[in-house]
């Protein structure tokens, strides 16, 4: 029995019945265009041990790269603009702001820069000015992340966001208005 995996590029496959052996859940890495599915794995283990260079071209997906992001420090930086996808991109600055710098242009714009507030607060304060609204700088603030009012001008933040903001976390601001 197969079933529909969460993450794009994967499958599962159901073991429920096994005459002489065991039964479980078996994941897998899916290529829809050639139908053919692999050991999710034998890839993480190659990016894990010898890096993403060992691995053939044809092979990489978005799955190992956003595994190799999370988990094995890969840099942003090192992937190829054309395979940075907002997933990529999003776990990439979770693990470090900073690598929103290293993004390609295709990711400037303000929906982008909301969610990336949401994953980590900090990139609010590496964020051009003309993209940074109040939505954005109070999701920021929000996850804790972008804390320092001296970013942010008496224009930005009114009075109603300055409320909202200390009802919903939980420290305070010197700030007068």
């Amino acid at each position: 029995e197969a079933t529909k995996a969460t993450n794009k590029g994967e499958a599962e496959i159901i073991i429920a019945k096994h005459r002489n052996g065991p039964v479980g859940t078996v994941k897998l890495l899916f290529q829809g265009n050639i139908t053919k599915f692999k050991n999710k794995d034998y890839y993480m283990g190659i990016a894990k041990i010898f890096g993403l260079e060992y691995i053939p071209d044809e092979e990489l997906n978005e799955n190992i790269y956003i595994e190799s992001v999370k988990n094995y420090g890969l840099k942003i930086k090192k992937i190829p603009n054309d395979k940075i996808t907002k997933e990529i991109a999003l776990a990439a600055i979770k693990n470090d702001f900073r690598a929103l710098t290293f993004l390609p242009p295709k990711f400037y714009n303000q929906d982008f820069f909301l969610e990336a507030a949401k994953t980590n607060g900090s990139v609010v304060g590496i964020i051009q000015k003309k993209y940074r609204t109040k939505e954005i700088i109070l999701e920021g603030i929000k996850s804790k992340g972008y804390n320092s009012t001296s970013n942010i001008t008496q224009k930005e933040l009114y009075r109603e966001m300055l409320f909202k903001l200390m009802n919903n976390v939980q420290w305070s601001i010197n700030y007068s208005l």
